[in-house]
């Protein structure tokens, strides 16, 4: 909820009217909130803004008036403001959202190993020698790889990994091994997955542990969303790629971000524990109040209501669960 101060200069004593029109009230409809003044002087009112002003994605104007309620209150105009009161306005400009929608994607990960296609024959002399390693598209190589062969005997007998490298997809090996009147060939195996994710490490605002560590083994080319601080993401793994989630949220802010009351289940599990991560709600329809982080096991037998949550945002993991986690309900918060 964002608020704004209207300042009344009050020169008698009394209550004082001061009214107010929302951007989104019927025409002319105004609230009045009173203020009683002991001593003629300068006195404030807040006004409550329903929302948040992260989704404005244009100005608001607010309008409204103040008047002492021993004048006359009559509305001569018929605009809703007594004739004798005095009237202000207000504009209100949308602010910078703290937490942006964000999709972390396991881009890159590290050669593996090395098949070995064809192992040759005749190449000479016996010998280490470095194979070439060139990207399958220019920019797959975020680091580059360093591999060797051995020849023993005119064929292929091992390899060696010096440095895996990194990459988007598995890189062409080649050789320019002598003499070889078969050639070798070789295929570059890509590891499975990222390092471990720690999620909280780029939360918006806070999380909370509830009985697990929001940290995740993302898959290659796999992703999850997040509401993200936008100014830790520097701090991502080379592995990792971010970019902001526009969808139903102007410019990807979560606090316009709908909310739903979810409920999760390893539906059939007879075995085994998971966890799962996710975002409260911005609008304190949650025990937390605002955007929050919260990881927790979840158990074969169990069947979780996480409450008001951003459902884009609920990651899982099903650890040792015989079956996947899956949402059995939402409804409206």
């Amino acid at each position: 909820m964002a608020t704004f101060t209207i300042g009344v200069k009050a020169n008698t004593t009394g209550i004082h009217h001061v009214g107010y029109r929302t951007y989104n009230d019927p025409a002319l409809t105004y609230t009045v909130i009173d203020v009683d003044v002991p001593t003629p002087g300068n006195y404030s009112v807040i006004i409550p803004v329903p929302g948040n002003l992260y989704c404005a994605d244009s100005d608001i104007l607010y309008t409204g008036y103040v008047i002492a309620a021993c004048r006359s209150q009559v509305d001569g105009d018929g605009n809703g403001i007594p004739d004798l009161a005095t009237t202000w306005s207000i504009t209100l400009v949308q602010q910078t959202d703290p937490c942006i929608k964000t999709d972390i994607l396991c881009e890159s990960v590290a050669i593996a190993s090395v098949t070995i296609d064809d192992i040759g024959a005749g190449c000479a002399p016996d010998a280490t020698y470095p194979l070439t390693i060139t990207e399958a598209t220019l920019g797959d190589e975020i680091l580059p790889a360093d591999i060797d062969v051995t020849i023993s005997g005119g064929v292929v007998t091992g390899y060696v990994i010096n440095d895996p490298g990194q990459y988007k997809a598995a890189p062409t090996l080649s050789h320019t091994i002598p003499g070889c009147g078969t050639p070798p060939a070789f295929t570059a195996v890509l590891e499975a997955d990222c390092p471990s994710l720690l999620l909280s490490d780029y939360d918006c605002l806070t999380s909370v542990d509830l009985s697990e560590t929001p940290d995740y083994i993302i898959a290659h080319n796999d992703s999850v969303v997040i509401c993200a601080d936008v100014s830790t993401l520097a701090g991502l793994a080379t592995n990792f790629a971010s970019s902001p989630v526009i969808d139903v949220s102007p410019l990807g802010n979560c606090h316009c971000e709908p909310c739903r009351t979810v409920t999760v289940a390893p539906t059939g599990a007879t075995i085994g524990a998971g966890k799962v991560t996710y975002q409260t709600c911005w609008d304190g329809t949650n025990p937390y109040g605002t955007v929050v982080m919260v990881s927790q096991i979840i158990n074969y037998d169990t069947v979780l209501n996480m409450g008001c949550i951003m459902v884009d945002t609920l990651v899982t993991d099903q650890g040792t669960l015989d079956q996947p986690i899956v949402i059995t309900s939402q409804t409206s918060c």
